[in-house]
């Protein structure tokens, strides 16, 4: 069987005819996105109102008190066990070959879409060749504006829909990522393809189409690229660098590529200046000290904010800023070095917040990228007046707005984890917990390497460590390495936790839901996750979340 598809050069009639094919997959490609998203908005809207209108007309729910021996007869709990593990599995990640490719989740709803997006480039083609090659390109460039939509971090829909975390959105915002990547790329392959088969390659490379689309695909190669995981471990600056200018780049190149993609195109420009916008608006500039921790490589950054912001960072423990240098004002230009530390923003945790003086503390560790650098000469006396700098404050982002009520009764056990500097995630949680409710049953499991590494907790807290029977700090001396057979008790101060044994007894102390959430190496979380595992396969009810920006 040969291949199906022919080149054609229609009349203007059929011309036509192709054209309005091709607008309406790509409408279509767009409202499968945007349509879901929508109908969840809309009924949490008619949810909200019709809570506040029994709240405001004092209607309530009556409740029927049964008599001694009477029980339910439906199987609520189990159902939501059932839920909870089916998430749970979703959740957990897919291997294959030694190799991880995402969470199951992430590969079942990249899969389902891709099919989805590939039927709509195939749907009535026929055997037409232009319009098959016209179809990737159209589907690809109608799902951008909804992939920047994503990738807000202010009023996302998306966050607000599913109620979660902007993390857990930003994975479904970078598999839209790939789709876009892999339709675009079948676009430019086929018609190179045409080109070279009908033998013109060297009469259209001169040609407005072929001037725009090759800049254009190459760009988008490189913004994929550095999208990868190992490329953003090894080089974040590149990684954000590049997804700032092709943000912009890429949106008026596609325009002037070819009439169809257009109303996409200035869509998805107008979205970026909209996040743009929102980011700058958020943003504040402040004067803050940078001071060396003594015996690590840990430096601790201090600066005070307006007291919206400090109130934000209270009421949402484990929320995290960007910061980037202010390094010039307007009437002198920044040299090179100035200028790329200006637009490099890196995310921070906010690991204490002084309610009277509305002052943040951040841990930043030692790294070879142009922050770390920077704050390491700020911190050498002499480099800068008092060691003070101007730095631009983004934020804060709320991590546990979409947090379940950790405070109440909710949960029989509460465990946070935290490797290293991670405990700017959980330290803060752990604190409010306590604060709020001091019978809490809550406890935190800390691996640091050295006691030093400790000692920022210590600065900021009256009471002594040592006496907080729930506060568990162990000293490695080395990098994190799994160890199920060292037998190590959860109450000693040296060598790593015993993770097993944590778990297990947790488990074993309630019945209630078990809360867990963590902060640090990838290998930490990989074996807090297979421990917990075996309890969810028994049917528990377990809460899971695993921070990621804790710097």
């Amino acid at each position: 069987m040969g291949w199906p598809y022919k080149f054609y050069e229609h009349t203007d009639a059929g011309h036509l005819h192709e054209l309005q094919k091709l607008y309406r997959y790509g409408l279509y490609a767009q409202l499968s996105l945007l349509l879901p998203l929508a109908i969840i908005l809309g009924v949490r809207g008619v949810v909200w109102l019709a809570v506040g209108f029994k709240h405001r007309n004092g209607i309530y729910d009556y409740v029927r008190y049964r008599k001694e021996g009477q029980h339910r007869t439906y199987n609520i709990p189990s159902i939501k066990a059932k839920v909870s593990q089916w998430k749970w599995w979703l959740e957990c990640d897919f291997r294959l070959a030694s190799r991880t490719y995402g969470t199951r989740g992430q590969l079942l709803f990249g899969s389902l879409c891709t099919l989805w997006f590939f039927f709509l480039c195939f749907a009535e083609t026929g055997n037409n060749y232009n319009q098959l090659a016209k179809r990737f390109g159209m589907v690809g460039t109608a799902l951008l504006p909804s992939q920047i939509l994503l990738s807000f971090k202010h009023a996302n829909p998306a966050v607000i829909a599913f109620r979660t975390t902007y993390e857990n959105i930003n994975r479904w915002h970078n598999i839209i990522g790939k789709i876009i990547y892999v339709m675009l790329t079948c676009h430019f392959a086929l018609y190179l393809n045409k080109y070279v088969q009908t033998g013109v390659l060297s009469q259209v490379i001169r040609h407005h189409l072929f001037i725009t689309g090759l800049p254009a695909f190459l760009f988008l190669s490189l913004l994929r690229f550095t999208s990868l995981k190992v490329v953003r471990r090894f080089s974040y600056r590149a990684f954000y660098m590049t997804h700032l200018s092709m943000a912009f780049a890429l949106p008026p190149i596609i325009f002037f590529h070819v009439r169809p993609t257009r109303m996409y195109m200035i869509e998805a420009l107008s979205l970026t200046l909209v996040n743009a916008t929102l980011r700058r608006w958020y943003a504040i500039t402040t004067q803050g000290t940078v001071q060396r921790i003594p015996g690590t490589s840990l430096k601790r950054i201090i600066f005070t904010v307006p007291s919206a912001m400090a109130r934000d960072c209270i009421i949402f423990p484990g929320s995290y800023v960007y910061i980037s240098r202010k390094s010039y004002t307007w009437f002198r230009l920044p040299n090179a070095q100035g200028l790329l530390g200006t637009l490099t923003s890196n995310p921070f945790t906010v690991a204490a917040v002084s309610e009277e003086t509305c002052e943040l503390t951040l841990i930043a560790r030692h790294r070879n990228g142009p922050t770390s650098h920077y704050l390491d000469k700020v911190a050498s006396t002499g480099y800068l007046q008092d060691n003070k700098l101007f730095i631009r404050v983004e934020g804060p982002y709320k991590v546990g707005k979409y947090f379940p009520d950790l405070i109440g009764t909710s949960f029989g056990r509460i465990l946070l984890f935290a490797g290293g500097v991670g405990a700017t995630f959980t330290w803060p949680i752990y604190r409010n917990i306590l604060q709020s409710r001091s019978e809490a049953r809550v406890d935190m499991f800390w691996a640091v390497r050295c006691p030093a590494d400790a000692s920022w907790v210590a600065d900021n807290i009256k009471e002594r460590l040592v006496d907080d029977s729930r506060m568990h700090i162990y000293f490695t001396g080395d990098t994190w390495q799994s160890d199920d057979n060292e037998r190590l008790s959860t109450k000693d101060t040296e060598g790593r936790p015993n993770l097993k044994n944590i778990v297990d007894n947790a488990f074993e102390d309630t019945q209630d839901r078990v809360a867990l959430l963590v902060s640090g190496p990838e290998g930490l979380t990989k074996d807090l996750r297979r421990h917990v595992d075996a309890w969810v396969k028994q049917g528990r009810d377990v809460w899971w979340h695993e921070e990621s920006f804790s710097h």
